[in-house]
């Protein structure tokens, strides 16, 4: 028996997203949980030959990132991210800043940090999200941006305080 996530959840003090598998030890009643949609119990031989309902396609959907301003034109480029990673993006922008860079560091896809970085204004989670897609793009040796470069172009400023408000 296996137990994958239909939606967003926490057992075990451990975070699940859409698809991923739960440890069955982790779930105290998971007839229960099933009943309320959060996750779906599959039997072994179901999971060999692929026969998984999970009430989501796995698609991407692009995320419109502006890359650059020049007057009235701007230059958009579009970032493809599953249901999970945007699942995920929007955890970490919710997160405190420590937490949000802890989340960061154990981040694999570099489009979910791209969007990170474009989205989430302080300037400790885009630090951290331009350090860990550096350090992705470095050991992958590839970009995975659709534009051709996975360059971030910092416009935040130093200090993450309001100055004077």
């Amino acid at each position: 028996m296996k137990l994958i996530a239909k939606k967003p959840c926490s057992f075990g003090g451990k975070d699940f997203f859409i698809n991923d598998e739960i440890p069955v030890n982790a779930v105290l009643n998971p007839k229960q949980q099933e009943e309320l949609g959060v996750l779906s119990i599959v039997s072994d031989g179901e999971a060999a030959t692929g026969i998984l309902e999970t009430g989501f396609q796995e698609t991407d959907i692009a995320i419109p990132v502006f890359k650059s301003y020049d007057g009235d034109t701007a230059q958009v480029m579009g970032v493809p991210l599953n249901i999970g990673e945007i699942q995920e993006v929007f955890s970490i922008m919710q997160m405190n800043v420590e937490e949000a860079t802890k989340a960061i560091e154990a981040a694999k896809s570099e489009n979910m940090l791209i969007v990170i970085h474009a989205c989430d204004s302080r300037a400790g989670v885009k630090k951290a999200a331009q350090k860990k897609a550096d350090n992705l793009s470095s050991t992958n040796g590839s970009t995975n941006d659709p534009a051709g470069s996975n360059e971030f172009v910092d416009h935040s400023t130093q200090d993450e305080t309001p100055s004077g408000k």
